[in-house]
């Protein structure tokens, strides 16, 4: 998992919120954070994370494509 500095004007999704609007259960997400599969990944803690909303809008965008 890449961690990264909290970019200004960037939105921050948590888990659940990404597991939402993929349809998917919270769980995939963090296997997926935990694969790289998400560009920027805020890591507060080692159980607490915060996806860019960016990232996952080109997960979704490659998904698709």
């Amino acid at each position: 998992m890449k961690s990264a500095n909290a970019k200004q004007g960037e939105r921050y999704l948590r888990t659940r919120e990404v597991a939402s609007l993929l349809s998917i259960h919270p769980n995939t997400v963090r296997l997926w954070v935990q694969d790289g599969l998400f560009g920027e990944v805020l890591r507060l803690s080692p159980k607490e994370h915060r996806i860019a909303e960016s990232s996952v809008n080109q997960f979704i965008k490659a998904r698709l494509a």
